[in-house]
């Protein structure tokens, strides 16, 4: 209503705060996203919920389209902080 968004997505090193609308509210506004973030109390069934669903993707990994492999392995090969699906799930299983 006020002509703010937000986003927030993960990233390969973290988390990427975007926010845009109208400039004179703006540094509010993030301000209480930062606020929020810093307070934010995980729900354990929420996260319990959210590791299955990444866990069942990962053992699936192999039935993705091949451009969709290629892409993750090249991926894979070219940047230091990536890990493969095996590494992924011996963690996750741990």
């Amino acid at each position: 209503m006020a002509g703010l968004s937000h986003s927030i997505d993960d990233g390969r090193y973290g988390i990427a705060v975007k926010v845009w609308g109208y400039d004179e509210k703006q540094r509010l506004f993030t301000r209480h996203l930062i606020k929020r973030l810093a307070t934010f109390e995980p729900n354990e069934r929420r996260f319990d919920v959210l590791k299955e669903k990444l866990v069942r993707n990962l053992r699936n990994f192999k039935q993705n389209q091949p451009y969709e492999q290629a892409m993750f392995y090249t991926s894979l090969m070219l940047n230091e902080r990536e890990w493969s699906d095996k590494q992924l799930l011996k963690v996750a299983d741990g």
